[in-house]
């Protein structure tokens, strides 16, 4: 007794699935208490038909039955085609049914492969939310219910007790409350909005960004400024060579007002052109950012009383992503002394008209400047 309960207990929920995901692409359109009680019932004859003993007997009696059908059948061919046409599509019941008492006795007696199936079931819930897939409250009963027994069976084998250890008798014995579980379920009613799956979102997510970063880390040179032979930023004025397009991130700027949207960014200044390169030859240590910001402040300040309407500050936010340097990347007119990272504590440095970091700065440096 105690192994027919045991193989219900799967059999039913796999045929339940079954039902609920194929009745519509094979013609039994939607499904309904009936079909489930029909599915549902051969699905437990078969299994009633394994655990009874008298397997032998009924396979007998079960030819000699279909003889007899066959040959009432024949006797009256032509009102038996003109029904059977009607109906063809329900001997789908008896397939589906038998494909369920199959998988079921292996997810029920073969641990690894009822643990693979299972994980499978439940996971599959989530491509189905993601494609916004309808699928009925039976499926999902039954997948749930199948994931209960897995962890049931699981805590079941791993726990160290005493006493009975039959892994089977405790899954018949605690059924009733998992069963009363999942009968909770199918009667509460259904919420008018999608579930949103924030937490699985989530994860995705921070595993997402966290093989990102792996990625982009690995990709970092760290003995050159990133990206000598890639359109974007270089601390060499060579115009020759060879050179790649890329739409790799390698930095990320925040909070730029709508008015400055095509701002540009400097990292290195060069002081003359040969022809075929740039060339910096200004080792000077003064701030001539900061002087060159100052003398535009002051220029305002003699043409107009407002200088306000003309100029005004304004901050960003700038994170270095796939990027490896010792360049601080700031608007053309900056001022280091009104940033939000400490000129003193960070010990930038002035070399002619560059900013530099006193070590190279690669991933995840984080800075706000004033301009």
């Amino acid at each position: 007794m105690v192994s027919l309960l045991y193989e219900l207990l799967y059999v039913l929920p796999l045929a339940t699935a079954l039902l609920s995901v194929l009745a519509n692409p094979f013609g039994l359109g939607e499904t309904s208490a009936l079909l489930f009680f029909v599915e549902l019932t051969i699905a437990a004859l078969l299994v009633i038909i394994k655990n009874s003993g008298l397997t032998g007997r009924l396979i007998s009696v079960g030819i000699l039955s279909s003889f007899t059908i066959f040959v009432v059948l024949v006797s009256r061919y032509d009102v038996f085609v003109g029904k059977a046409m009607d109906n063809i599509r329900f001997l789908w019941l008896l397939v589906f049914a038998l494909f369920a008492f199959a998988l079921g006795e292996l997810v029920a007696y073969i641990r690894t492969f009822g643990n693979v199936v299972t994980i499978l079931s439940f996971l599959s819930l989530i491509p189905l939310m993601i494609l916004k897939v309808e699928v009925g409250k039976p499926f999902v009963a039954a997948v749930f219910l199948l994931m209960l027994l897995f962890l049931c069976k699981e805590i079941q084998i791993r726990w160290k007790k005493e006493g009975t250890t039959d892994t089977k008798n405790h899954i018949v014995y605690i059924s009733p409350f998992i069963i009363a579980i999942i009968i909770l379920l199918l009667v509460s009613p259904a919420p008018k909005e999608r579930y949103n799956w924030t937490f699985v979102k989530n994860a995705y997510r921070s595993v997402n960004q966290f093989i990102q970063e792996i990625r982009i880390k690995a990709s970092i040179r760290k003995d050159e400024d990133y990206a000598e032979s890639v359109i974007g930023f270089s601390d060499e004025g060579n115009l020759e060579g060879k050179v790649k397009d890329s739409n790799e991130r390698v930095l990320a700027v925040y909070e730029i007002p709508k008015e400055t949207a095509y701002l540009r960014l400097v990292g290195k200044n060069f002081s003359s052109f040969t022809g075929r390169n740039w060339e910096d030859d200004d080792e000077s240590s003064a701030p001539d950012s900061m002087f060159d910001t100052l003398g535009m402040i002051s220029s305002i300040n003699d043409y107009t009383n407002e200088p306000e309407k003309i100029v005004r500050w304004q901050n960003m936010y700038i994170t270095y992503i796939q990027m490896n340097t010792n360049y601080v990347f700031a608007p053309g007119k900056s001022a280091v002394r009104k940033s939000h990272f400490d000129i003193y504590n960070s010990k930038i440095k002035n070399k002619g008209a560059d900013m530099m970091w006193p070590e190279t700065k690669s991933f995840q440096t984080s800075y706000s400047m004033n301009y």
